[in-house]
């Protein structure tokens, strides 16, 4: 499977989860195991802090597939301007759920991606 990183997303692409991808320490998974934990909800104003996680956890896998829902936002502590994108803040829908990530940890898988003009 091979997997290519995008700057852009849109609601209803089709993706992937990359947990791998961890810059200076972010994120918005936890690990259990195996497994990784995604929260329904990250909290964009006090990110980072100790309780910026809300709502109900997803257990996740690597390379695990989900659909696009809508851009949420940067969280405010981390700084404006292209080179900080893979921090912006995506709502995604995965096993039926909605829960919240990185950009850093959504990447499309070439056979999603329909719309082949518009794509890098």
């Amino acid at each position: 499977m091979e997997l290519t990183f995008y700057s852009w997303l849109k609601t209803g692409d089709i993706v992937r989860l990359s947990m791998e991808k961890i810059h200076d320490g972010f994120s918005t998974f936890s690990r259990s195991g195996e497994k990784f934990i995604l929260y329904e909800t990250v909290n964009l104003t006090t990110y980072p802090s100790c309780k910026d996680f809300l709502g109900e956890r997803v257990k996740v896998q690597e390379g695990d597939t989900a659909a696009v829902i809508r851009f949420i936002g940067r969280p405010e502590k981390i700084r404006p301007g292209p080179a900080w994108s893979r921090y912006d803040v995506y709502e995604i829908m995965i096993h039926g759920k909605i829960c919240h990530a990185f950009r850093q940890n959504i990447v499309h898988d070439k056979k999603y991606v329909y719309n082949k003009e518009s794509a890098p």
